[in-house]
């Protein structure tokens, strides 16, 4: 199960470094408050996505404990 602990961590990792990415960030700044609205919630939806695997892989990692 190590390997599945790692790869989800790695994909948690990948799903972070998207919420953080320029060309999203980028909206942020937009005049439009429809673009910063689309940007706030893409980068929470990775955010949730990424601490759900983290989630998840501690789980496992417990359970073998």
């Amino acid at each position: 199960m190590k390997a599945e602990t790692v790869g989800l961590r790695s994909q948690a990792d990948e799903l972070n470094s998207c919420a953080n990415e320029l060309h999203l960030r980028q909206f942020s700044s937009s005049d439009s408050a429809f673009y910063r609205e689309f940007y706030a919630k893409a980068r929470q939806a990775y955010l949730d996505a990424e601490m759900t695997l983290r989630s998840v892989a501690d789980q496992i990692e417990e359970s073998e404990s």
